[in-house]
This record gives C-alpha cells, sequence and structure tokens, in this order.
C-alpha cells in the first residue's frame, strides 16, 4: 500500500506536534513538526523508509 507524506502528516501529525510541545516547547514545536516532514520529502518520500512511523519518532 503506498501513502503519502500527506496521509503520514494527517494521522500522526497532531500526536508528532503534542510530543514537540512537551521537548521543545510550544513555540519552537510547529517548526519543527515541518522540518520533519520536509526532511521525509527530501529523502525521497515515504518509499524510501522501510517504516515512516518510526522515522517519525
Amino acid at each position: 500500500m503506498r501513502r503519502s507524506v500527506g496521509e503520514l502528516f494527517k494521522r500522526h501529525g497532531r500526536q508528532l506536534l503534542v510530543y514537540l510541545r512537551g521537548k521543545a516547547g510550544a513555540n519552537d514545536a510547529p517548526d519543527l513538526l515541518q522540518e520533519t516532514f520536509i526532511r521525509a520529502l527530501r529523502r525521497g518520500g515515504l518509499e524510501a523508509m522501510p517504516d515512516p512511523e518510526a522515522f517519525l519518532q
């Protein structure tokens, strides 16, 4: 099953944002969330990742 980075964001974005708020604070969390998904795209998208959910962690 092919999944897009957008689908991964929809499924895990809010959870990751909450996690990042706890680690980095409310001001930096949105930027870190964006950077996480930009890195996923730069790596070639989900097809290049054996476990996209683990990448988010």
